[in-house]
């Protein structure tokens, strides 16, 4: 296609036909500085974003710098008296964003294009749907009045919604930051851990040396005491071989006592190693699962059922087994949630009673299986079956799986 034939075609999609009894003919849409004023304010709010509005001042020569958002605002609502460089520059925008979809909505007569509208305005076509609203010349003044009135009042809506997520937003943002701090002290307990397991090995090596130097000796000192007694068989030499003998036994004791304590920092080095890596683990499981928090933080749109402070409140969260060492992370994921956490560690060795105490109080029941025995397991089951209460058994651990569970707004499993 020429570029003689795209700018024809772009400046007749200007024009439309109207299917309406009351405009027959191809009109040109309105202008920004055209249409009504009443429609000026929600039409800068809603169809230009912030950035959109700074630019067009900026390209207009308006100054910005130190102005508040209001009084830009302000500007670009003042400009739609009349036409400027301004509003033309803002009619430009708006139809290089909605205009080609726009044009499809004003060749429906006054009927559908209402109908098309309630529709469009509930979804995400909302902005678009608008700006063919006000700039549609064939509509009557009491229907727009009436999409007036839907757009005014879906405004006031918003702001509800928006106060009710900056408060959802301030709770998490306060949920993340503790989830920080719990994971910078696990951080800094692995950097102890390492410094320890560094010393240890110096140690250990510092201990593999003497032994050596000890077990030379010790050959050198037997070698010595062959050699005597093939030598000199006389008394003297007899205490003599007596010396060494005691001296060797001494040795002797002192190798297997290095030995011992090297076996022992060598199981203490392999336990701290061990619990190095089960700490890095923790570490970076905490990473991830505050990642996941703060992008469902991101997605939240609204409070209600599905909300699990909205299902938790005055609920009592009953959880057996799982980690011990972050059982004060389960307790602030409920506790903030609203509800009321008891902990049972999974032991069965003190009995059942207070494990069925504490399930008989409890209006949920969580059971990790990846950190609980068989017994433990079982015991859960029969005593749930027993008193009628429903038990999540969870694959592992986590913190993003216990979340998961107080989330769902299955009627079946929080009630």
């Amino acid at each position: 296609m020429s570029a003689k034939t795209t700018s024809s075609a772009k400046k007749d999609a200007r024009f439309i036909k109207v299917n309406s009894p009351t405009c027959e003919k191809r009109i040109s849409p309105l202008k920004f500085w055209e249409i009504e004023n009443y429609f000026v304010c929600p039409v800068v709010g809603m169809c230009l974003s912030f950035l959109e509005q700074k630019q067009l001042l900026k390209k207009s020569g308006f100054e910005i710098e130190d102005k508040t958002p209001f009084a830009m605002h302000e500007a670009l609502v003042a400009c739609s008296g009349n036409e400027n460089r301004l509003s033309r520059l803002a009619n430009k925008l708006l139809n290089r964003k909605f205009g080609q979809k726009a044009a499809v909505l004003h060749s429906l007569n006054s009927l559908d294009f209402k109908t098309r509208f309630k529709t469009d305005f509930e979804s995400e076509d909302c902005l678009m749907v608008t700006w063919a609203a006000v700039t549609n010349p064939c509509l009557s003044a009491e229907l727009k009045m009436e999409i007036f009135g839907e757009i005014h009042m879906s405004m006031h809506w918003n702001s509800d919604q928006v106060i009710k997520l900056k408060k959802e937003s301030s709770k998490l943002r306060a949920e993340t930051r503790e989830l920080r701090l719990s994971n910078r002290k696990y951080r800094g307990y692995g950097r102890s851990l390492q410094k320890d397991n560094h010393d240890l090995r110096q140690q250990n090596s510092r201990l593999k040396a003497a032994l050596a130097a000890l077990k030379h000796n010790y050959h050198n000192l037997k070698d010595e005491l062959v050699a005597t007694n093939l030598r000199n068989h006389d008394a003297e030499n007899e205490q003599v071989c007596q010396n060494l003998q005691e001296r060797v036994n001494l040795l002797m004791a002192d190798v297997k006592g290095k030995d011992r304590l090297l076996t022992a920092s060598v199981t203490k080095n392999s336990r701290l190693l061990s619990e190095v890596t089960l700490l890095q683990k923790i570490n970076h499981r905490l990473q991830d699962e505050t990642q996941e928090v703060m992008a469902e933080m991101a997605s939240l749109n609204r409070c209600d059922a599905n909300c699990p402070s909205f299902d938790l409140c005055k609920k009592r969260i009953l959880m057996v087994g799982g980690m011990t060492r972050i059982e004060f992370l389960y307790r602030d994921l409920v506790e903030k949630s609203g509800g009321v956490f008891e902990y049972h560690d999974g032991y069965m060795k003190r009995g059942t009673r207070k494990l069925e105490n504490s399930l008989c109080r409890a209006d949920v029941v969580i059971c990790p299986v990846s950190c609980n025995s068989h017994t433990a397991c079982d015991m859960v089951k029969n005593l749930a079956k027993k008193h009628n209460k429903t038990v999540h058994m969870l694959a592992n651990s986590s913190l993003s799986s216990v979340y998961r569970v107080l989330s769902e707004k299955n009627e079946g499993t929080i009630n």
